[in-house]
């Protein structure tokens, strides 16, 4: 019997959770997209063009920038970004670096985020708990 191929891990990890904002003693929802390789060197952070349409984020991956402190550290690439008042059905897509889009739904109500559809293809993997 022949041995199936390795399925090709995630590229991204989409986080989107509730998080409580100490500065505007609020919770907002945190979106953040990382890369699923970690660098030994810096702690990059991934350049975005950043669009919302209604109920529809669209992340564009552009690249990867060196972090602005000039101290080393591992860690992930990542883009984050707080959004406030986000309730009912939300479409992210992110368009990774070779142009493919990945897709998928999230439900946002006070009591969390849940995972309505997951993402398309396997370049994405979502998470909507932050324990996890």
């Amino acid at each position: 019997m022949a041995r199936r191929p390795p399925r090709p891990a995630s590229e991204y990890r989409l986080i989107v959770a509730p998080h409580y904002d100490q500065v505007r003693q609020r919770t907002v929802t945190r979106v953040r997209l990382e890369t699923a390789q970690t660098f030994a060197s810096f702690a990059y952070e991934i350049s975005v063009d950043e669009r919302r349409e209604g109920t529809s984020f669209r992340y564009r991956v552009l690249g990867l920038n060196a972090p602005g402190v000039g101290l080393a550290g591992a860690g992930r690439a990542r883009f984050q970004r707080d959004y406030e008042g986000l309730n009912g059905a939300y479409t992210f897509s992110v368009v990774g670096l070779d142009g493919v889009e990945h897709r998928c739904a999230v439900a946002i109500d006070e009591t969390g985020v849940r995972q309505v559809s997951p993402p398309t293809g396997t370049g994405l993997a979502l998470v909507t708990d932050v324990t996890a």
